[in-house]
């Protein structure tokens, strides 16, 4: 989805997944090649199986990739980039490490 030349495969290692849900799960991965300067980078691979979508439902997931890549805000985990490979929608955040919340 994004301008991106690079794979979700290139770029990414799935480590474990940490949840399912009705249409997809979401994935620990790290960054194959992380920048100069960082040792290891951790994300998070929301992977949603558009086939089992219907239309709209399509329409609304491919939405919230774009509404998550436009979305800036302190209490929301950022977005990094999305992909879609064999009729997966693959949209990559920030890992948050800590097990707890602040408010």
């Amino acid at each position: 989805m994004d301008d991106e030349p690079i794979s979700y495969e290139e770029e990414f290692e799935e480590l474990k997944c940490i949840g399912r849900g009705n249409f997809g799960a979401a994935f620990l991965v790290k960054h194959k090649n992380p920048p100069p300067g960082v040792t290891e980078s951790y994300f998070i691979a929301k992977k949603i199986v558009l086939g089992q979508l219907t239309a709209r439902e399509q329409e609304q997931a491919l939405l919230e990739a774009q509404l998550l890549r436009n979305l800036n805000h302190i209490n929301i985990t950022a977005y990094k980039c999305s992909f879609i490979d064999k009729d997966v929608l693959i949209i990559i955040m920030e890992f948050c490490e800590s097990k707890f919340l602040v408010c």
